[in-house]
């Protein structure tokens, strides 16, 4: 039980009510290069303000 409280936990983490965060695109999969890799690993993303994401590929 203590294992499933510490995983919610850490989901529940990522979610910030109102304000934008990249954690949020953490297990965002694509496929580049004909691979699939993790979004952080194909684009720096960042907060641009509060309410904004942007990327760079």
């Amino acid at each position: 039980m203590e294992a499933a409280i510490a995983a919610v936990s850490r989901e529940l983490s990522k979610i910030r009510t109102g304000r934008a965060s990249i954690g949020m695109l953490d297990h965002i999969i694509v496929e580049a290069r004909g691979m699939k890799m993790s979004l952080n690993r194909v684009a720096v993303v960042s907060a641009v303000d509060a309410h904004s994401l942007s990327d760079t590929l």
